[in-house]
Protein backbone atom coordinates (compact mmCIF):
# COMPACT_ATOMS: atom_id res chain seq x y z
CA UNK A 1 0.00 0.00 0.00
CA UNK A 2 2.98 2.58 0.08
CA UNK A 3 2.42 5.03 -2.58
CA UNK A 4 6.40 5.14 -2.80
CA UNK A 5 6.20 2.36 -5.20
CA UNK A 6 4.20 3.78 -7.75
CA UNK A 7 7.20 5.18 -10.01
CA UNK A 8 8.87 1.42 -10.12
CA UNK A 9 5.33 0.21 -10.38
CA UNK A 10 4.51 2.08 -13.73
CA UNK A 11 7.96 1.19 -14.88
CA UNK A 12 7.49 -2.37 -14.44
CA UNK A 13 3.88 -2.00 -15.78
CA UNK A 14 5.09 -1.42 -18.67
CA UNK A 15 6.52 -4.75 -19.77
CA UNK A 16 5.94 -7.05 -22.28
CA UNK A 17 5.55 -9.49 -19.83
CA UNK A 18 1.47 -9.69 -19.97
CA UNK A 19 1.34 -11.05 -16.42
CA UNK A 20 3.51 -8.85 -14.88
CA UNK A 21 1.68 -5.92 -16.52
CA UNK A 22 -1.47 -7.05 -15.40
CA UNK A 23 -0.06 -7.48 -11.87
CA UNK A 24 1.89 -4.26 -11.73
CA UNK A 25 -1.41 -2.24 -12.66
CA UNK A 26 -3.57 -4.21 -10.20
CA UNK A 27 -1.15 -3.16 -7.81
CA UNK A 28 -1.29 0.71 -8.35
CA UNK A 29 -5.29 0.38 -8.32
CA UNK A 30 -4.76 -1.00 -5.11
CA UNK A 31 -2.46 1.51 -3.90
CA UNK A 32 -5.19 3.90 -5.14
CA UNK A 33 -3.31 7.13 -4.93
CA UNK A 34 -4.67 9.37 -7.93
CA UNK A 35 -2.14 12.20 -7.68
CA UNK A 36 1.03 10.22 -7.18
CA UNK A 37 -0.01 7.87 -10.02
CA UNK A 38 -1.27 10.34 -12.55
CA UNK A 39 1.93 12.02 -11.89
CA UNK A 40 3.66 8.66 -12.48
CA UNK A 41 2.06 8.70 -15.59
CA UNK A 42 3.26 12.20 -16.75
CA UNK A 43 6.76 11.06 -16.16
CA UNK A 44 6.68 7.31 -17.33
CA UNK A 45 9.69 6.06 -18.93
CA UNK A 46 7.87 4.37 -22.51
CA UNK A 47 4.16 4.79 -23.87
CA UNK A 48 3.43 0.94 -22.70
CA UNK A 49 4.06 2.39 -18.77
CA UNK A 50 2.00 5.83 -19.69
CA UNK A 51 -0.91 3.66 -21.27
CA UNK A 52 -0.61 1.08 -17.56
CA UNK A 53 -0.63 3.95 -15.59
CA UNK A 54 -3.91 6.17 -16.77
CA UNK A 55 -5.80 2.79 -17.38
CA UNK A 56 -5.08 2.35 -13.17
CA UNK A 57 -5.72 6.02 -12.90
CA UNK A 58 -9.01 5.17 -14.09
CA UNK A 59 -10.52 2.97 -12.19
CA UNK A 60 -9.23 4.73 -8.95
CA UNK A 61 -12.12 6.07 -7.40
CA UNK A 62 -11.92 9.86 -7.00
CA UNK A 63 -9.11 9.69 -9.80
CA UNK A 64 -10.57 13.06 -11.32
CA UNK A 65 -9.52 12.16 -14.24
CA UNK A 66 -10.33 14.29 -17.23
CA UNK A 67 -9.81 14.38 -21.25
CA UNK A 68 -7.22 16.42 -21.42
CA UNK A 69 -5.31 13.93 -19.96
CA UNK A 70 -6.19 11.47 -22.26
CA UNK A 71 -6.05 13.46 -25.26
CA UNK A 72 -2.53 12.79 -26.49
CA UNK A 73 -2.97 8.92 -25.78
CA UNK A 74 -6.37 9.59 -28.26
CA UNK A 75 -3.80 10.95 -31.08
CA UNK A 76 -0.63 8.99 -30.63
CA UNK A 77 1.21 7.89 -33.49
CA UNK A 78 0.96 4.61 -31.58
CA UNK A 79 -1.71 2.04 -32.13
CA UNK A 80 -1.81 0.59 -28.52
CA UNK A 81 -1.88 4.01 -26.80
CA UNK A 82 -4.82 5.40 -29.04
CA UNK A 83 -6.64 1.68 -28.28
CA UNK A 84 -5.72 2.64 -24.68
CA UNK A 85 -6.90 5.95 -24.66
CA UNK A 86 -10.46 5.27 -26.39
CA UNK A 87 -10.98 2.55 -23.91
CA UNK A 88 -11.00 5.26 -21.32
CA UNK A 89 -12.19 7.61 -23.31
CA UNK A 90 -15.48 5.51 -23.95
CA UNK A 91 -15.95 5.07 -20.23
CA UNK A 92 -17.05 8.73 -19.91
CA UNK A 93 -19.45 9.58 -22.22
CA UNK A 94 -20.15 12.57 -20.86
CA UNK A 95 -16.45 13.80 -22.18
CA UNK A 96 -18.19 14.73 -25.53
CA UNK A 97 -18.15 18.48 -25.83
CA UNK A 98 -14.63 18.47 -24.42
CA UNK A 99 -13.57 15.96 -27.04
CA UNK A 100 -15.55 17.78 -29.88
CA UNK A 101 -12.72 19.23 -31.57
CA UNK A 102 -10.58 15.80 -31.90
CA UNK A 103 -14.06 14.34 -33.02
CA UNK A 104 -14.29 16.72 -36.02
CA UNK A 105 -10.49 17.14 -36.86
CA UNK A 106 -10.50 13.22 -36.54
CA UNK A 107 -13.91 13.31 -39.29
CA UNK A 108 -12.05 15.85 -41.58
CA UNK A 109 -8.98 13.61 -42.32
CA UNK A 110 -10.87 10.07 -42.02
CA UNK A 111 -10.51 9.17 -45.78
CA UNK A 112 -11.10 5.96 -46.37
CA UNK A 113 -14.11 3.44 -45.11
CA UNK A 114 -12.46 1.75 -42.79
CA UNK A 115 -11.01 4.65 -41.31
CA UNK A 116 -14.60 6.11 -40.97
CA UNK A 117 -15.78 2.64 -40.05
CA UNK A 118 -13.65 2.46 -37.30
CA UNK A 119 -14.37 6.38 -36.43
CA UNK A 120 -18.07 5.35 -36.06
CA UNK A 121 -17.49 2.38 -33.76
CA UNK A 122 -15.56 4.85 -31.34
CA UNK A 123 -17.97 8.03 -31.47
CA UNK A 124 -20.87 5.32 -30.98
CA UNK A 125 -19.39 4.88 -27.73
CA UNK A 126 -20.23 8.52 -27.04
CA UNK A 127 -24.20 8.45 -28.23
CA UNK A 128 -25.66 8.31 -24.72
CA UNK A 129 -24.31 12.30 -24.26
CA UNK A 130 -26.29 14.82 -25.00
CA UNK A 131 -23.51 16.75 -26.45
CA UNK A 132 -22.79 14.12 -29.10
CA UNK A 133 -26.48 13.66 -29.65
CA UNK A 134 -26.34 16.81 -31.31
CA UNK A 135 -22.75 17.01 -32.86
CA UNK A 136 -24.08 13.61 -34.79
CA UNK A 137 -27.43 15.34 -35.70
CA UNK A 138 -25.85 18.28 -37.24
CA UNK A 139 -22.93 15.80 -39.21
CA UNK A 140 -25.54 14.52 -40.06
CA UNK A 141 -28.06 17.20 -41.23
CA UNK A 142 -27.76 18.35 -45.51
CA UNK A 143 -25.52 21.30 -44.84
CA UNK A 144 -22.77 18.56 -44.26
CA UNK A 145 -20.97 16.73 -46.87
CA UNK A 146 -22.31 13.37 -48.10
CA UNK A 147 -18.84 11.56 -46.77
CA UNK A 148 -19.45 13.71 -43.20
CA UNK A 149 -23.69 12.30 -43.38
CA UNK A 150 -22.78 8.80 -44.34
CA UNK A 151 -20.19 8.43 -41.22
CA UNK A 152 -22.89 10.70 -38.84
CA UNK A 153 -25.89 8.22 -39.99
CA UNK A 154 -23.07 5.27 -39.12
CA UNK A 155 -22.81 6.23 -35.85
CA UNK A 156 -26.58 6.43 -35.42
CA UNK A 157 -27.19 2.86 -37.16
CA UNK A 158 -24.42 1.33 -34.45
CA UNK A 159 -26.32 3.43 -31.68
CA UNK A 160 -29.46 2.51 -32.72
CA UNK A 161 -28.64 -1.41 -32.89
CA UNK A 162 -27.44 -1.37 -28.41
CA UNK A 163 -30.84 0.61 -27.79
CA UNK A 164 -33.18 -0.24 -30.84
CA UNK A 165 -35.75 1.28 -28.72
CA UNK A 166 -34.97 4.76 -28.23
CA UNK A 167 -33.85 7.32 -31.01
CA UNK A 168 -32.99 10.84 -30.12
CA UNK A 169 -35.33 13.25 -31.03
CA UNK A 170 -32.58 15.28 -32.10
CA UNK A 171 -31.96 12.62 -34.88
CA UNK A 172 -35.32 12.49 -36.32
CA UNK A 173 -35.30 15.48 -38.45
CA UNK A 174 -31.86 14.66 -39.99
CA UNK A 175 -32.86 11.57 -40.48
CA UNK A 176 -36.33 12.24 -42.22
CA UNK A 177 -34.39 14.47 -44.77
CA UNK A 178 -31.35 11.81 -45.12
CA UNK A 179 -34.20 9.05 -45.91
CA UNK A 180 -35.17 11.31 -48.67
CA UNK A 181 -32.08 12.13 -50.26
CA UNK A 182 -30.88 11.17 -53.78
CA UNK A 183 -27.25 9.88 -52.91
CA UNK A 184 -27.65 6.10 -52.71
CA UNK A 185 -24.94 6.08 -49.43
CA UNK A 186 -27.02 8.91 -47.58
CA UNK A 187 -30.72 7.67 -48.27
CA UNK A 188 -29.07 3.82 -47.57
CA UNK A 189 -27.72 4.53 -44.25
CA UNK A 190 -30.47 6.17 -42.94
CA UNK A 191 -32.89 3.25 -43.62
CA UNK A 192 -30.35 1.16 -41.84
CA UNK A 193 -30.88 3.14 -38.82
CA UNK A 194 -34.26 3.09 -39.07
CA UNK A 195 -34.21 -0.76 -39.35
CA UNK A 196 -32.01 -1.21 -36.59
CA UNK A 197 -34.74 1.39 -34.58
CA UNK A 198 -37.76 -0.70 -35.81
CA UNK A 199 -40.00 0.43 -32.29
CA UNK A 200 -38.47 3.76 -32.41
CA UNK A 201 -39.15 4.55 -35.60
CA UNK A 202 -42.74 3.37 -35.47
CA UNK A 203 -43.41 5.95 -32.92
CA UNK A 204 -42.61 8.71 -35.24
CA UNK A 205 -45.06 9.88 -37.90
CA UNK A 206 -42.02 12.23 -39.27
CA UNK A 207 -39.43 8.97 -40.54
CA UNK A 208 -42.87 7.07 -41.66
CA UNK A 209 -44.23 9.64 -43.87
CA UNK A 210 -40.29 9.51 -45.46
CA UNK A 211 -40.00 5.98 -45.62
CA UNK A 212 -43.79 5.96 -47.44
CA UNK A 213 -42.65 9.00 -49.51
CA UNK A 214 -39.66 7.10 -50.99
CA UNK A 215 -41.90 3.85 -51.41
CA UNK A 216 -44.35 5.67 -53.81
CA UNK A 217 -41.30 7.37 -55.59
CA UNK A 218 -41.44 6.19 -58.85
CA UNK A 219 -38.11 7.40 -60.06
CA UNK A 220 -36.50 5.39 -57.83
CA UNK A 221 -35.33 1.65 -58.03
CA UNK A 222 -38.14 -0.59 -57.19
CA UNK A 223 -34.99 -1.99 -54.51
CA UNK A 224 -34.68 1.24 -52.59
CA UNK A 225 -38.87 1.51 -52.59
CA UNK A 226 -39.04 -1.60 -51.08
CA UNK A 227 -36.06 -0.81 -48.70
CA UNK A 228 -38.07 1.80 -47.37
CA UNK A 229 -41.05 -0.02 -47.36
CA UNK A 230 -39.60 -2.97 -45.45
CA UNK A 231 -39.17 -0.08 -42.48
CA UNK A 232 -42.69 1.06 -41.90
CA UNK A 233 -44.52 -0.30 -39.35
CA UNK A 234 -46.43 -3.79 -40.63
CA UNK A 235 -50.01 -1.77 -40.10
CA UNK A 236 -48.91 0.75 -43.02
CA UNK A 237 -46.73 -1.80 -45.43
CA UNK A 238 -49.89 -2.52 -47.30
CA UNK A 239 -52.31 -0.33 -46.27
CA UNK A 240 -53.04 1.77 -49.83
CA UNK A 241 -53.33 0.11 -53.38
CA UNK A 242 -50.63 1.46 -54.33
CA UNK A 243 -48.41 -0.03 -51.36
CA UNK A 244 -49.77 -3.19 -52.54
CA UNK A 245 -49.45 -3.10 -55.75
CA UNK A 246 -45.61 -2.20 -55.15
CA UNK A 247 -45.54 -5.84 -53.47
CA UNK A 248 -47.41 -7.66 -56.45
CA UNK A 249 -44.72 -6.07 -58.52
CA UNK A 250 -41.68 -7.49 -56.53
CA UNK A 251 -43.04 -10.64 -57.47
CA UNK A 252 -42.95 -10.98 -61.04
CA UNK A 253 -40.98 -13.54 -61.99
CA UNK A 254 -38.57 -11.08 -64.37
CA UNK A 255 -37.62 -9.46 -60.80
CA UNK A 256 -33.93 -10.48 -59.91
CA UNK A 257 -34.02 -13.13 -56.65
CA UNK A 258 -32.92 -10.53 -54.22
CA UNK A 259 -35.95 -8.22 -54.83
CA UNK A 260 -38.47 -11.03 -54.88
CA UNK A 261 -36.71 -12.08 -51.81
CA UNK A 262 -37.08 -8.37 -50.21
CA UNK A 263 -40.90 -7.97 -51.37
CA UNK A 264 -41.56 -11.34 -49.65
CA UNK A 265 -40.14 -10.64 -46.90
CA UNK A 266 -42.24 -7.20 -46.31
CA UNK A 267 -45.31 -9.38 -47.44
CA UNK A 268 -44.86 -11.87 -44.62
CA UNK A 269 -44.90 -9.40 -41.70
CA UNK A 270 -47.75 -7.07 -43.35
CA UNK A 271 -50.97 -6.56 -42.02
CA UNK A 272 -52.91 -7.88 -45.05
CA UNK A 273 -56.62 -8.21 -45.46
CA UNK A 274 -58.28 -11.15 -46.87
CA UNK A 275 -58.43 -9.47 -50.34
CA UNK A 276 -55.09 -9.25 -50.76
CA UNK A 277 -54.53 -12.57 -49.07
CA UNK A 278 -56.39 -14.13 -51.96
CA UNK A 279 -54.49 -12.11 -54.67
CA UNK A 280 -51.05 -13.54 -52.92
CA UNK A 281 -51.62 -16.95 -53.43
CA UNK A 282 -51.68 -16.25 -57.19
CA UNK A 283 -48.09 -15.07 -56.13
CA UNK A 284 -47.47 -18.67 -54.41
CA UNK A 285 -47.90 -20.79 -57.71
CA UNK A 286 -44.76 -18.65 -59.30
CA UNK A 287 -42.60 -18.39 -56.69
CA UNK A 288 -39.42 -19.60 -56.10
CA UNK A 289 -37.78 -21.29 -53.14
CA UNK A 290 -36.51 -18.33 -51.71
CA UNK A 291 -39.57 -16.26 -51.30
CA UNK A 292 -42.11 -19.10 -51.23
CA UNK A 293 -42.02 -19.87 -47.19
CA UNK A 294 -42.40 -16.10 -46.53
CA UNK A 295 -45.06 -15.61 -48.81
CA UNK A 296 -46.75 -18.65 -47.26
CA UNK A 297 -46.44 -17.64 -43.42
CA UNK A 298 -48.15 -14.80 -44.45
CA UNK A 299 -51.41 -16.64 -43.99
CA UNK A 300 -49.81 -17.47 -40.55
CA UNK A 301 -51.91 -14.73 -39.23
CA UNK A 302 -55.04 -15.31 -40.14
CA UNK A 303 -57.85 -18.43 -39.78
CA UNK A 304 -59.50 -18.48 -42.52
Amino acid sequence: GDPGAIGELVTVAGTDDRVLRHSATYALIEIGDPSVTLAASKSARSPASQRAALMALDQIPGNGLTPDVILPLLESPEAASREAGWWIAGRHPSWSSALAPLFRRQLASASTSAQREDLQAKLALFASDGTMQSLVAEWAGAASAASLRTTALGVMAVAARTTPKALPSVWIAPLAQAIGNTNPDVAGKALSVVRAAPIAAAASPVLGEALLKVARDTNRTLDVRLDALSAVPREQAASSPDLFAILRLSQDAGQPALVRSLGAGIVERAALTREQLMEVTKWVGTAGPLELPRLVRAFGAHGD
